[in-house]
């Protein structure tokens, strides 16, 4: 009898380990894999941002943030890299869907004073743009036509201090200090990844 009560605890404690891994995997990995189905923007559709901002003498490039996010505080770290190394090409606007105020999200993060930041904490201009993840890029030409919607990914995952001149956004930035057509990205790029908006 002695040895099938040994076998029930050790399938019980098994169980009970296998469950806890998933659970572990999903609130620290799974969650945040690609977001399918979610219906974007397309390149080179018109965006409407009369009631936001006004014309613009550069394109706009939109930074999505939100503060409960770990893959979106990763991004926002190196996220000036890139913006300083194209600081003459665009507008760059942190679009803050969290409650952090924004003066203490330039300090904390240490943004330069040429990266704007707005409040979005009700999701108005996250919704008119229909971003439902964050950490994610869009950059808007200044005749309102969207160049590029993606995420912080060189196409194998998210990208760091190293890699994150290889990103997706920092290549479309590349093409577009050029003056060349952003090329064609991987599905994985310009999908929606990451955390999502709430």
């Amino acid at each position: 009898m002695k040895p099938r009560i040994h076998q029930l605890f050790a399938l019980t404690a098994t169980l009970f380990c296998f469950s806890a891994s998933l659970f572990v995997y999903w609130e620290e990995e799974f969650q945040y894999y690609v977001v399918d189905n979610v219906p974007s923007l397309v390149v080179g559709s018109d965006v409407d941002l009369s009631e936001f901002f006004s014309n613009s003498k550069r394109p706009i490039y939109f930074h999505f943030f939100d503060e409960d996010c770990a893959d979106s505080k990763i991004s926002l770290e190196h996220f000036p890299i890139v913006a300083k190394h194209y600081q003459e090409v665009c507008e760059y606007i942190v679009v803050n869907a969290s409650n952090l105020e924004a003066a203490a999200l330039r300090q904390e993060y240490q943004l330069p004073s040429y990266i704007q930041i707005i409040d979005d904490s009700d999701h108005v201009l996250t919704n008119r743009l229909k971003v439902v993840t964050t950490p994610h890029a869009l950059i808007v030409n200044t005749d309102n036509q969207l160049l590029f919607t993606g995420n912080y990914s060189d196409g194998s995952g998210l990208c760091g201090a190293n890699t994150i001149r290889n990103s997706a956004p920092a290549v479309a930035l590349r093409f577009l200090a050029s003056n060349h057509q952003t090329p064609l990205f991987s599905p994985y790029q310009i999908a929606f990844t990451g955390c999502p908006i709430n």
